[in-house]
């Protein structure tokens, strides 16, 4: 699998370092979660195409691991 653009990296990885920095509880480590957040909205973007998942399903499992890297609203 192809990596994303590190311009999109460094960008996401930029939004999550103020969500760290608003709170530093957050166990978020900007530059690594960036690469997981893109990387696994590439793969179910992959998936969607065949039909092997739906923009709903794609939209939970974002949602989850949003939440995992974040912490649950």
């Amino acid at each position: 699998m192809r990596r994303p653009p590190r311009a999109l990296v460094a960008l996401v990885a930029d939004q999550l370092r103020r969500v760290r920095e608003a709170d530093p509880s957050l166990a978020v480590v900007p530059d690594l979660d960036a690469e997981l957040i893109l990387a696994t909205t590439g793969g179910l973007a992959q998936g969607m195409l065949p039909g092997h998942s739906t923009a709903q399903s794609a939209v939970e499992l974002v949602e989850h691991l949003l939440d995992r890297v974040l912490g649950a609203a």
